[in-house]
Parts: C-alpha cells; sequence; structure tokens
C-alpha cells in the first residue's frame, strides 16, 4: 500500500495585525519532502507516526512537505497557494497512492 503524506498548520487570527506569510512558514517549520525530522514536532507527528507504523506493516510512504507557521494574522492568498500548490504537485509526482494523509491544524 502507497500512502502520500503531508502538513499544513497556522492558526489565524482577524485580530492580529500581522500578516501570516510564506516566510512565517519557513521561519517556524518547514520541512521539505525527505528532511522531515525523526522526532515529532507540532505539524510533523502524522508523518513520524505514519512513517513508524509503515515500518511496522510493510507499507511505502511518499512524505511531501510539512510546515507550521506561528498564530498570527490573515494567511495570504499568495502564501497559502505556493503550498498548497507545492503539496498538490508532490502528490499528483507520488501516484497511484491508495490513501493520503494530511496533518491539518488551525484556521485559515
Amino acid at each position: 500500500m502507497r500512502i502520500f503524506t503531508a502538513s499544513l498548520a497556522t492558526e489565524t487570527n482577524t485580530f492580529s495585525p500581522v500578516p501570516t506569510d510564506r516566510a512565517s512558514f519557513e521561519m517556524a517549520f518547514y520541512a521539505a519532502p525527505g528532511k522531515h525530522p525523526e522526532t515529532p514536532t507540532l505539524c510533523s507527528s502524522p508523518i513520524v507516526a505514519l512513517r513508524k507504523r509503515a515500518a511496522a506493516e510493510g507499507l511505502t510512504v511518499i512524505e511531501g512537505t510539512a510546515t507550521w507557521a506561528e498564530p498570527g494574522g490573515l494567511l495570504q492568498r499568495q502564501a497559502f497557494e505556493e503550498l498548497r500548490d507545492e503539496i498538490l504537485d508532490q502528490l499528483k509526482a507520488a501516484m497511484p497512492v491508495d490513501a493520503v494523509v494530511l496533518g491539518l491544524h488551525g484556521a485559515m
């Protein structure tokens, strides 16, 4: 079984004057495919947990981007679309897959 996994997380506060942009994700936590830490972080825990289960059950895991930004203001459209497209491009490249596991958190 082939499983694709990625993660995107941030918490948005509409009262915050500080916009959340791509740099906000890169400064807080950004792990490109193959660069995920062995120790889980806030947003990479689903990937690390899936990696362990895959090893025990003989599954194939294709790891996409894992990233999160500190809570802040509105997520800028360009940042969201870039990260969304990055993950979707990774998924398309991984096809065919039997399942997709996304680590999502926050409100955007």
